[in-house]
């Protein structure tokens, strides 16, 4: 049964008419559907389906070549369920919205090793299990040199016991796909003034 409260708030807010039913992709971007929201209660109860595929695009929304969830599943579809965050208005936008946290299950219940909000779930039970608490802050030039990056995610011994090997894989492709759109897209000159702006 879905979440009470989170429906209770839901039917209060009468400008909200569609809300956003997304899942985080390996790159953080949400990707999923508006609905009406009358079906946020079908959702908040796992009835929406999304493909397994979605959660291994790369930062344009593009398949990532070879990538097994294409190839070997046919694009099968998984369960999307709620991560047991609440809902999250969105006011920004022209009509207000609401954006419904979900993630990716697999059809036997078991939660999908490509999706990495589980995988970051299962980082924060071990520290959980060991007392710890983890804090992570990003800074934006440890992102520029992309294939050291790479090279270093496919031969770190932290990162293979972090992740499962299927996502392992996932990450590394992705990367790579992405820095050789990156490097087609991009002049020297556009990168220099990026790299001037950080």
């Amino acid at each position: 049964m879905p979440n009470q409260e989170q429906l209770n708030w839901l039917n209060q807010q009468n400008d909200i008419e569609n809300v956003f039913a997304c899942i985080c992709d390996l790159n953080g971007t949400l990707r999923g559907k508006r609905v009406d929201v009358d079906q946020a209660e079908k959702i908040l109860d796992g009835g929406m389906r999304m493909p397994l595929s979605v959660a291994g695009v790369d930062i344009w929304g593009e398949d990532i070549e070879n990538s097994e969830l294409v190839f070997e599943t046919g694009d099968a579809d998984g369960v999307c369920q709620p991560t047991g965050r609440d809902i999250v208005p969105i006011n920004w936008t022209s009509k207000p919205t609401a954006l419904i946290p979900l993630w990716l299950y697999e059809e036997g219940g078991a939660p999908f090793p490509g999706d990495p909000r589980h995988a970051l779930n299962d980082i924060v039970e071990r520290f959980k299990a060991r007392g710890l608490t983890p804090v992570v802050a990003t800074e934006l030039e440890f992102l520029l040199d992309w294939a050291l990056a790479i090279e270093a995610f496919g031969k770190g011994e932290l990162i293979r016991s972090i992740f499962p090997k299927r996502l392992q894989s996932m990450l590394i492709d992705c990367k790579r796909q992405e820095q050789f759109r990156f490097n087609r897209h991009v002049t020297e000159f556009e990168y220099h003034s990026y790299l001037e702006t950080v």
